[in-house]
């Protein structure tokens, strides 16, 4: 297996990188411009001025290394069907807090729904960067921000669409970029929240015909975020655990929605999957383990229809754990299914990883999943997923302890005996 080194890229490494996805996407349906595009594009240029100058050098970077009019990469990142509604995503996300938790962290969660079917651990970060917080989180390949992640100093950070409004707005962040964008200038959940709300305040969020759910946690306490483009509604979250699906839950958000009952009674099966997986587990154990929420995560109590989904079907393309250390947040984990979560493995990484397998990063993992999903579909068999998990477990929780307890002298030295554990669970993968 080959390792890389997890390290800032070069300007030129990473105009390749977008180089080998976008261009033959681009060769296959190139940017038809016209005057509506451009001006979304100019205005959405204007907006990461303000919010992220440094992705500008990365727009340049990648329209010169494809030999592109300029401004057609920001255009990529904004959405090729800018005009259209976006498409429902059906996301599932819960919060577990500590004292629930049976590691004693707190864990946020996340099911994606979606068509994308190129999905990759998402820790890139650029020259034109350098002084951003570091990130690791998933989405899809080639573009730049993540659709779930988590920062070095502990914050985690889901979104979930939330539910069809007419209070829109258009161009502005999508919400993936305004993850990075809190990743990687926030180091808690009162800083990511006063950015989140000058983006909306300001006009600057942007989702199709729908508003948004986030999701924050943090080293101290977690926080529910729900909006359209012009109103939001906030929660800090401190009790024993959180659940979303795409419905608006908190109280003043009601008046927003034109949600019709389809999709409120959908949204509820989801919920209540998760909330019995949860009641379960702590009944059975008086604990909510990572295994617990890895088996709700793969929950198919349902069908297709949207009255009633299941948790997971064909139409997941991925799933992230993100666990939290309070004391130490360099030593936190994520635990990511690069592909559907019911044909792969969570694999644990470290927030701390120095070095990790190509694989992992250029779609040969998501690859397979989606193979795996396209052959055995919902009858996969995931006992072979669960043992290899328990295998890597067994290997990684041991080191994760003995991590934490050599921190406080040793910082490094616990780094070290995480990334070795990390290996020694890419050996055992593949």
């Amino acid at each position: 297996m080959e390792f890389q080194t997890a390290k800032d890229l070069t300007k030129a490494e990473f105009g390749d990188y977008c180089r080998r996805y976008w261009q033959p996407r681009l060769e296959k349906k190139p940017v038809e411009w016209n005057d509506e595009r451009k001006k979304a594009t100019e205005k959405y240029l204007e907006i990461v001025q303000r919010y992220a100058p440094n992705w500008l050098e990365e727009f340049d970077i990648c329209d010169k290394a494809m030999g592109l009019e300029s401004g057609t990469f920001a255009y990529c990142e904004l959405g090729r069907d800018v005009c259209k509604p976006k498409p429902p995503h059906e996301c599932t996300s819960w919060l577990v807090n500590p004292q629930i938790s049976a590691s004693g962290r707190r864990i946020l969660h996340k099911v994606r729904d979606a068509t994308c079917h190129e999905i990759t651990i998402k820790r890139l970060r650029t020259e034109c960067s350098s002084k951003a917080h570091r990130w690791i989180g998933l989405g899809d390949i080639g573009r730049m921000a993540p659709c779930m992640g988590m920062n070095e100093y502990g914050l985690a950070i889901i979104m979930n669409s939330g539910e069809p409004t007419t209070e829109n707005n258009f161009p502005g962040l999508p919400t993936p970029n305004m993850a990075r964008c809190m990743l990687e200038r926030c180091a808690s959940i009162e800083e990511a929240l006063e950015l989140y709300k000058d983006i909306i305040d300001n006009g600057c969020y942007s989702h199709g015909g729908r508003g948004s759910i986030f999701m924050m946690a943090d080293t101290r306490r977690g926080l529910i975020a729900e909006n359209t483009a012009t109103y939001y509604a906030t929660a800090f979250m401190e009790d024993k655990f959180l659940i979303r699906a795409n419905a608006w839950r908190l109280p003043t958000m009601e008046c927003h929605s034109i949600i019709n009952y389809r999709e409120i009674v959908g949204n509820t099966q989801r919920e209540c999957q998760v909330r019995e997986g949860i009641r379960n587990a702590l009944k059975e154990k008086g604990k909510v383990s990572l295994e617990d929420v890895w088996a709700i995560a793969r929950s198919r109590e349902g069908t297709v229809d949207r009255m009633n989904r299941a948790v997971c079907t064909d139409f997941s393309n991925s799933s992230s754990t993100f666990e939290i250390d309070s004391e130490y947040p360099f030593l936190s984990t994520a635990y990511l299914a690069i592909g559907p979560q019911d044909q792969t493995v969570f694999m644990p990484i470290p927030m701390c990883v120095s070095q990790y397998p190509v694989q992992m990063v250029d779609g040969s993992w998501s690859d397979a999943a989606f193979e795996s999903q396209k052959e055995f579909g919902i009858n996969s068999d995931l006992s072979k997923f669960t043992e290899l998990e328990a295998r890597m477990m067994a290997v990684y929780r041991p080191a994760q302890e003995k991590a934490h307890a050599l921190a406080a002298t040793s910082p490094k030295g616990a780094q070290a005996i995480l990334q070795a554990a990390f290996e020694e669970c890419c050996k055992l993968r593949a």
